[in-house]
């Protein structure tokens, strides 16, 4: 998968405490992890914490086609043990100091790994050889649904990636996203493919140490989601000067358009590629991209399809909008919910159906415009959610997140002193008022990657102050 031989004096990872490890030692390193490991062809769980024992015990079971499942470091403990009940991996690697796990011996140590085998003698599940990797669906809030991940699916989203983004091994990336994450995994996976350098942060993001991390090593790219963006042009980043950086990147669902002009100018100002990507983790993270510097007439847009990659509209209406259809080697191979759905065949045959509404121009470029599921059926009236979000924002200048609740669409905002703006703001645009019910709440929840979690937020909204 990476040819860590060919690259083996040149640095492959700096962590923020001074290690550095080239790609020589990356190799040795990992098949020593081999080592731990009685029976080859069984499934593996990490506990992942983006260290760089983390990435090394990755590394091994990829390149030793052990196929591998990716947990969160912070996941719930009652849900940690469902996923296992549910998957029965023979192997799980724990950092040191994390509980043990009930039904697994402790049979080694590797740095600040420690290996647990499984003490059940179960007979043995088949598991697909082309199966390499699995990760929770985006959005997952304690269910054990994976996307079932193949070797060819990570090679040839690697390879269109370094293309798209035009990543050499000059480049020295900062890994700011979860690993566990497929727009994360994808950073390390793209840039090890050619033989540049990974930074491991250990420090806040929005601390003067994290970007001092990143200056001193000549870091060169970033990455993010919409709401890491959002944070960080709150926080000063535009008054940021960053020697080295040549390409910000951003995917992970779409950034506002104020935000989207915040990046377009910081490029322009420190002469930046910004690259807008739309992904999924069933597609091995992404679909497409473009240099929104580069094109900033097509703002708004999602890009054009990756290298190998295309894009179809599906039962398009008469405005060309209709489902995202994305054809590529890229798209997984299906789904998995338990131990019994590894030994599946692929399901996919290269074809995903997004979920995603949109349309294609002229020059094919994609535009987004909503999700499937994101509609409400109220009083018999079909209202696209996404839609009414963004006409909302943009005629009351305040972030908005609807939700269907209660045969209404509930309109939540974070502060009492934006009721007014939004109450204004459907006035203006002649919004049944028997459709609205505008709730202030505490929060706006979101995962680890800053989506916003729709379900958890609909139960929370039941004990929220509400003004009509």
């Amino acid at each position: 998968m990476w040819d860590l031989q060919r690259f083996s004096k040149r640095t492959a990872i700096i962590c923020e405490d001074g290690k550095k490890s080239t790609y020589g030692e990356l190799d040795t390193l990992q098949s020593q992890c081999v080592l731990f490991l009685s029976q080859k062809r069984k499934l593996v769980l990490l506990i992942a914490d983006n260290s760089l024992e983390s990435i090394i015990l990755y590394i091994s079971c990829i390149q030793n086609k052990i196929p591998i499942m990716l947990m969160e470091a912070s996941i719930r403990r009652n849900e940690l043990e469902g996923i296992i009940m549910a998957y029965q991996p023979s192997y799980i690697w724990i950092p040191n100091g994390y509980d043990p796990i009930h039904n697994y011996s402790d049979s080694g140590v590797f740095r600040g790994y420690r290996m647990m085998v499984s003490d059940k003698n179960e007979k043995a599940v088949p598991i697909n050889p082309e199966l390499a990797l699995l990760l929770l669906t985006s959005g997952s809030t304690g269910g054990k649904k994976c996307v079932r991940i193949s070797y060819k699916n990570i090679e040839a989203n690697q390879k269109s990636i370094v293309k798209a983004l035009e990543i050499t091994k000059k480049d020295v990336a900062m890994l700011m996203l979860s690993i566990c994450y497929s727009y994360g995994l994808s950073v390390v996976n793209s840039n090890l493919s050619v033989g540049a350098t990974l930074l491991l942060p250990k420090s806040k993001l929005f601390g003067k140490e994290y970007w001092e991390f990143f200056d001193r090593n000549k870091g060169t790219s970033i990455c993010g989601v919409p709401y890491t963006y959002e944070i960080l042009f709150k926080t000063g980043f535009m008054s940021m000067k960053l020697n080295h950086l040549r390409l910000i990147t951003q995917a992970g669902g779409e950034l506002e358009e104020k935000w989207q002009r915040k990046l377009l100018q910081y490029s322009q100002d420190n002469h930046v590629d910004v690259a807008i990507m739309y992904g999924q983790t069933e597609a091995t993270a992404r679909m497409s991209t473009f240099f929104l510097n580069r094109f900033p007439e097509k703002i708004n847009s999602a890009g054009k399809a990756i290298d190998g990659g295309e894009f179809r509209i599906e039962k398009p209406d008469r405005n060309g909008t209709g489902e995202v259809v994305y054809l590529g080697e890229n798209v997984s191979m299906g789904y998995a919910e338990g131990v019994l759905d590894l030994s599946l065949e692929e399901e996919n045959s290269g074809r995903l159906y997004t979920g995603d509404l949109g349309y294609l121009d002229a020059e094919g470029f994609l535009y987004l415009t909503g999700r499937k599921k994101r509609f409400a059926k109220i009083h018999g009236f079909r209202i696209n959610l996404a839609e009414l979000e963004q006409l909302l924002e943009q005629n009351s200048g305040e972030k908005v997140i609807c939700i269907e609740n209660a045969e209404k669409i509930a309109v939540c905002i974070l502060h009492q002193s934006n009721y007014e703006k939004v109450s204004s703001a459907c006035e203006l645009l002649d919004l049944d008022s028997r459709l609205l019910n505008i709730r202030v709440v505490k929060k706006i929840p979101r995962n680890s990657y800053g989506k916003v979690l729709y379900e958890v937020l609909r139960k929370e909204i039941c004990v929220t102050n509400d003004y009509q």
